[in-house]
């Protein structure tokens, strides 16, 4: 075979292949699924839709398995559910439309949303056609809602809550030059209602007469363990109140929804009784140790204190037994002497 022919045989191959990638293209349906985008997000999802309007939205990468084994079924969804006016089915790649997956802190994937009016639903199901169908369909207002992130406008409304990490924290929060007191949400990415509540610690942020008196701030304990070590964090979320003139702090141990949130900081939290700042981790165990066993202490201290006291006392006056000893002696000697001679 010369070289025209190997040319002829590669340039046919060539568009035998592109002529099959064009037919097949335009054999392929299209998708009731609506593909969604960070520019086009904000007006398909809020500004155009009604407040009836059901949204139920994939956040996807492409080189996920779990989303290349959901596509059929939810393609299959979009397609079955179509003829409900009110609810739309759409995806997002999150690889690609970095922001309104940065709005919605979505870390895994898929993730599934309903978004209604300003509401979203987490929909934690199997990822199967019947039970995402009737989570959809109704099912979805029984779960725990949140508030959309940044509202309809898609503005993040968190900017008034400072992102706290292990190192900023002494220097933000015990440190800066602002007479400020400052509320701290300590939580954790696994924690399954920080979500919501967080969405109200940024209502209550936002609130100009707080941000005058109160800074709030927030610290994840999954990055920053140093910090949640040494205030003993072990239940999501926690939020604490950290007093700047006393510098001491005190525990909110009420649900943290906006009115607990607004009487605490405003009136509760003259009533809650004060905690010291703790500098070391070991030490606030030590410190909580003596509390718990205070009469265990006394008993040992106190032994401690008779055994040094027998140590020192009790061979001094041994030692000054010695000399008067001898000296009894020494005048017997003398007299034995005398009636000697």
């Amino acid at each position: 075979m010369n070289n025209k022919q190997i040319i002829s045989v590669f340039l046919l191959t060539l568009l035998y292949i592109s002529f099959n990638c064009i037919v097949s293209s335009q054999d392929l349906p299209k998708s009731d699924v609506i593909e969604l985008t960070d520019a086009n997000f904000i007006e398909t999802v809020h500004t155009k839709s009604k407040a009836s309007d059901v949204w139920f939205i994939e956040f996807y990468t492409p080189w996920c398995g779990y989303c290349k084994k959901l596509a059929p079924i939810y393609e299959d969804l979009a397609t079955k559910l179509k003829s409900h006016n009110n609810l739309k089915i759409a995806k997002i790649d999150c690889k690609q439309e970095h922001l309104t997956c940065q709005r919605f802190s979505v870390k895994v994937y898929p993730t599934l949303k309903v978004i209604q009016d300003e509401f979203v639903y987490d929909y934690k199901g199997e990822r199967t056609f019947n039970e995402m169908s009737d989570f959809v369909l109704g099912k979805y207002s029984s779960v725990l809602k949140s508030k959309l992130p940044g509202g309809k406008t898609g503005v993040d409304d968190s900017f008034n809550v400072i992102e706290l990490t292990d190192e900023t924290f002494d220097k933000q929060v015990h440190n800066s030059s602002s007479d400020a007191n400052w509320m701290v949400f300590f939580y954790s990415d696994f924690c399954v209602t920080c979500q919501h509540y967080l969405s109200l610690f940024n209502e209550i942020a936002l609130q100009e007469f707080y941000n005058q008196k109160v800074n709030f701030g927030k610290i994840n304990c999954e990055n920053n363990h140093e910090t949640c070590e040494l205030y003993r964090i072990r239940d999501y979320p926690n939020l604490k109140f950290f007093h700047k003139s006393t510098n001491s702090f005190k525990d909110f141990k009420f649900e943290p929804t906006v009115t607990n949130l607004h009487s605490f900081i405003t009136r509760y939290h003259l009533e809650t009784p004060s905690q010291k700042i703790p500098f070391n981790p070991w030490f606030t165990i030590f410190e909580e140790a003596i509390k718990d066993f205070v009469w265990v202490f006394l008993g040992v201290s106190l032994l401690f204190g008779f055994f040094l006291g027998f140590v020192f006392f009790g061979t001094n006056n041994k030692n000054r037994s010695l000399p008067s000893s001898s000296s009894s002696s020494s005048s017997s000697d003398k007299l034995r002497s005398k009636k000697i001679k």
